[in-house]
């Protein structure tokens, strides 16, 4: 009588290893896929930003490297669902839209494609202080203000002291300047301390070629010594 029941149970052993290697099987198909669905977003984003810095010109002859390694990156996040591969596609096309040195004529299309890459990227990952920054100054080109203010708001609140961000952003406060509330302009005038202590001369370039000394002076004001270093260097400068 022993051997049926043994029998019974070793085939409801063997029933039920069944549904567990099944189940096995595709939590590891899934892992795989997984796996290789990161390989390849990976992948396409190191092979589209490879040796490409994110300069605000490009030499005629980067255009199309630019430009096809940023429809790579948008068809990165259209297969793989990559947002920040879309913010460096706009990052990108921003450098499209500033022209090449030789010829820095601004490009309205390739600028609202910037935009929209931006936007779209920014808004399903929006901690990236840089391309809140580039963003404003996209829409700042574009002659939208308002949106240049909120961009360029966003950047300084999720990283205030970038350090590689402090000029680029001090640039776009300053044009902005006149359209930013009092909160805001605090957080430029910050920043625009900052970019004192970093780099005086560039910053002092920054003011004569903006044309925005005055903010400038307002921001150092608070402290006598930079204001009064700030005010020699100008005068020094040709």
């Amino acid at each position: 009588m022993t051997r049926p029941t043994a029998s019974v149970d070793a085939v409801g052993g063997r029933s039920e290893s069944l549904p567990y290697k099944l189940v096995a099987g595709s939590v590891a198909l899934v892992l795989l896929a997984i796996g290789g669905y990161q390989i390849g977003d990976a992948a396409l984003r190191a092979y589209a930003e490879a040796d490409m810095e994110l300069q605000r010109a490009v030499t005629p002859q980067d255009v199309e490297t630019v430009l096809s390694r940023a429809k790579l990156l948008e068809l990165t996040d259209d297969w793989f669902g990559d947002p920040a591969a879309r913010t460096t596609a706009g990052l990108y096309e921003l450098r499209i839209a500033y022209g090449s040195d030789a010829d820095p004529r601004l490009d309205p299309a390739r600028l609202q494609q910037a935009i929209d890459d931006l936007s779209d990227g920014l808004r399903r990952a929006p901690a990236n202080p840089l391309a809140w920054a580039s963003l404003g100054h996209a829409r700042l080109a574009a002659g939208d203000t308002r949106g240049a203010a909120a961009a360029l708001n966003a950047s300084l609140l999720l990283g205030p002291y970038e350090a590689g961000l402090t000029l680029y952003r001090c640039e776009l406060g300053l044009k902005l300047w006149p359209d930013l509330d009092v909160g805001t302009r605090r957080i430029v005038a910050a920043q625009v301390r900052l970019a004192w202590d970093r780099d005086p001369w560039a910053l002092v370039a920054l003011a004569k070629h903006s044309g925005r000394v005055l903010p400038v002076m307002i921001a150092l004001a608070q402290d006598p010594k930079r204001a009064s270093a700030f005010t020699k260097a100008l005068a020094e400068r040709p």
